[in-house]
Parts: C-alpha cells; structure tokens; sequence
C-alpha cells in the first residue's frame, strides 16, 4: 500500500466541530455526534468519489474492509500454531487489526502494523483498550515497529509482502524481520495467485455495506502485476490502481536465505495442506538460523 493521508481523523474532527464547535451557528436539532459524523463522513464519501485521491479511496474501503474480506478461522489457527502458548506474534500488514483481535482470546500475545493510517485507525478503534497493539508503519521499516519487543513468529499474510517492488525494500524487510525473531522463529509469507500467467483477468465483485469493489489483474512483465480497483458506493465511482511484484516459492526462498532463513515448508493455503505446485497461490513458512 502506497503513503496515504489520515482521512478518518478530518471525519472526526469535522464532526465534533460541529457538534461541540459551532452547534449555535448549525441548528443542529437535537443532532448526536454519531449522526453528525455520518453526514461529514457521507459528504467526504461523495468527494472521495468525485476522484479525490487513492488516500481516501483506501480509506473507503477499509471501513468495510472486516465485510469485504471476512477473517478466516483457517488463517487464526494456522497462526495460532505457530507459536508457543502465550507467545508473541507480529502481523505485519495488519489491515484493520482483526487477526491481532482473533489471536489475542487463544491466547497469543499479537501485534499489528500497517502503513496505511485509515486501516490503522480502525484497527484501534475494534481493538479498544487493546488498541496500543496496532501501530502504523511500514513493511521496509519493520525495525521501527514495537522496538522492544521479539517475536516467536511474524506473519505476512494476504498479498501484502508483494507490495514490496525493489530489492533494497526487500532486504530491508528481511534484515528487520530476522533480527525482530527469536532464534528458530518463524517467518511466514503468503503469496496470492501469482502463478495464474493470463494477461488480463477480472476477479469476482465484492459487495458490503453498499459499497461494491471491482477487481482486475493484469500482468505487466515477468515479475510484475497490476491490481486495479472500482470502489462504487452510489455516489460514484472511486477507481486506483496497485502496482505486486510476482514471486514463486524458489525464488522468493532463494533471496531469504540470504537473510539467515532456512525452508520450512510450503503450504497450499491457510488449512497448511502441502503446496503441490499446481495451486495459484502459496504461503511459504520459513525458519530464522
């Protein structure tokens, strides 16, 4: 994910200025801050919507994001196992936090980060009094992230490790993620759908909270893809664009071990069913030396 701006704090803001600001000068009608902050929060919709930026195009989407991708109890309990009771999982790329939400009951001590501050924020937001677990920050910069803290496993999970494009980012993100773990740690990173070799294919709608997104993947190069993006909630149309670089498992092995990584195995998804090569996507798990 690209750098974005902190659109849901102007949501907020504007709201409560409203409220508690200017009620006087609004005639606010009895109003609550909640329904307030849904007519600033629709209003700020429809100018994202009027192709305001790929920030607040983000943004939109991370507000349904828990309904348009729905967490899979497969995924909680392939993290679950890779860790010792109570012992310290970091999800890096964390989205809006629900992994580090599903883990924290089984007893996990889990973390979270992204780059991305709306996703962050509402991450925070669901984890509540927990919300000092989630942090923002970037894949490349994984050093910086809960810097007292070592963990037993790191999770990349998702497309997430592919938005990292340049061999410098790269090694930056497996440097850090070798010194964050533990010796014997895991390191696990997910891969989706990089083996599908046509040139242009459009992937099934999502629908949530009346917000639709439309996805197409088209490959670029080689080792390049495209994911471009529609997010339609009625007001119009909000359309970006991301930028993955395509691994297989040889290949992406062959960088960590320059980090100190050993091969673990290679599994065809979330359910840890041995990869056969013959699935799109992979989640290879690698051990720190």
């Amino acid at each position: 994910m690209g750098l974005r701006s902190p659109i849901p704090e102007f949501v907020e803001h504007a709201a409560r200025d409203a409220v508690f600001g200017h009620s006087a000068d609004h005639h606010l009608d009895g109003k609550t801050l909640e329904s307030v902050r849904a007519e600033v929060d629709a209003d700020h919709f429809a100018g994202t919507f009027n192709g305001m930026n790929e920030s607040a195009s983000w943004w939109t989407v991370a507000a349904v994001w828990d309904q348009l991708f729905p967490l899979r109890q497969a995924r909680v309990n392939m993290c679950a196992s890779l860790v010792p009771r109570g012992g310290a999982l970091l999800d890096a790329g964390c989205g809006t936090g629900s992994l580090v939400r599903a883990l924290l009951p089984a007893g996990v001590d889990a973390f979270g980060f992204d780059l991305d501050p709306g996703f962050v924020e509402q991450a925070k937001l669901a984890l509540k009094t927990n919300s000092d677990r989630v942090s923002q920050g970037d894949l490349a910069a994984i050093e910086t992230v809960f810097p007292v803290k070592v963990f037993d496993a790191i999770v990349c999970l998702g497309q997430t490790f592919p938005h990292l494009l340049t061999d410098s980012d790269i090694a930056s993100f497996l440097e850090g993620a070798s010194r964050r773990l533990k010796p014997g740690g895991a390191l696990v990173l997910q891969v989706v759908a990089d083996r599908d070799d046509r040139p242009d294919r459009t992937l099934p709608d999502l629908d949530a909270a009346g917000v639709r997104l439309q996805r197409r993947r088209i490959l670029t190069s080689s080792d390049r893809a495209e994911l471009h993006l529609v997010a339609t909630n009625g007001l119009g149309d909000a359309a970006w664009k991301v930028e993955h670089r395509r691994w297989t498992p040889e290949s992406l092995m062959a960088v960590a071990a320059r980090f100190g990584f050993a091969r673990d195995v290679v599994w065809a998804d979330e359910s840890e069913k041995p990869w056969t090569g013959a699935e799109p996507g992979w989640i290879l798990v690698l051990s720190k030396d």
